[in-house]
Formats: structure tokens, sequence, C-alpha cells
């Protein structure tokens, strides 16, 4: 019985990318509120940011989009970028909920968690708003807003005199993407 169901899975995953969809998203993030804390030093700071220099990030984010006959449809995938501490590569998930199907445009809601423990801890939750064009149905573009948890720890010699930092901001986005 578990043969039978290990060869189903692998083949439903080997066949499954001929009748859905990938999905390519170019982000940039901007952070508008952020809370930071470093326990080297007693430093907490929370602050409202909308000058450019604060926070800048991106990322070039790939989705597979499992088949479904409704308007609700779960994406697996991944992502690499850069935020203001540096590189980033992270494993994602989440849903695309179509709202309005007209004759001109789709508007649909996505739901993405980010996930990364490469080069610091990343966790990043964003709810878009993604709009495409009925003649141009594979370029999309939108805008959402994103809640990005960040954390980093520094070993020393000894335990006792490692330290962390970390940081908790709130922003928006804008992206642009490619539906095959």
């Amino acid at each position: 019985m578990k043969k039978i169901f290990v060869t189903l899975f692998t083949l439903f995953v080997l066949l499954t990318p001929l009748f859905a969809e990938h999905r390519f998203q170019l982000a940039w993030d901007k952070d508008c509120y952020s809370f930071l804390k470093e326990e080297k030093g007693p430093v907490i700071t929370a602050g409202f940011y909308l000058y450019p220099i604060h926070g800048e990030g991106g990322a070039l984010t790939y989705s597979f989009e499992f088949p479904s006959n409704n308007n609700f449809h779960c994406l697996l995938g991944c992502s690499t970028g850069w935020d203001w501490w540096g590189f980033i590569m992270t494993a994602n998930a989440g849903c695309l909920i179509n709202l309005v199907d007209t004759e001109n445009f789709n508007l649909d809601l996505q739901f993405l968690t980010k996930f990364g423990f490469i080069m610091h801890l990343y966790n990043q939750f964003s709810l878009d708003c993604i709009i495409s064009h009925k003649d141009d149905k594979a370029f999309f573009y939108g805008t959402g807003i994103h809640n990005t948890f960040r954390m980093v720890r520094f070993l020393n010699a000894s335990p006792e005199v490692s330290s962390y930092k970390l940081a908790d901001q709130i922003g928006f986005q804008l992206f642009c993407g490619f539906v095959f």
C-alpha cells in the first residue's frame, strides 16, 4: 500500500507541470514602519519611514500554481532577492483567489508567505492585488502590503557573549510578473 501511494504521488508531481501554470514575479519592497531590537545594546527603535533609503528590497519569486476548477488556487515555490540586511533565499506557499473576472481584466487576491533561513532568519506575509488583462493574460502587475520579520544571531567565542538583532517591518510592494 505504501509503494502504491508513493508511486501515485510521484506520478502526480511529475505530471502536474503539464497542466498547471508557472508564475514569475519581480517585486520591489518598501518598508514604512519598522521595529528594531538589538540584544548587544539596549536599543529598541520604532518609527515610520517614507524616505527612500530605509528598508528597500526586492525579490524574484517563482510559484507553481496547482490546477483547480474553482476560483481558489494553491501556490508553492521559492524566492531569491535582497533586503537591507543582504541576500535572501526563501521557500514560499500561499493561495490565489479570483475576485473579479470580466471581459477586459481579471482581479485576483494573492496571499503569500515566505520563509528562509540562509544568511539570516526571514519570514514575510504579503497580501497582494493582482491585475491581468484579457488581451495579454500572461502579463500581470499589482501592489500589496507585507509584514516582514528578520533576525540574525551573532556567535562569539563563548555562548554567554553572543548577541542578536531582529526587525519587524510593515510596508508595501509593487510587482509585475509573467504566467506561462
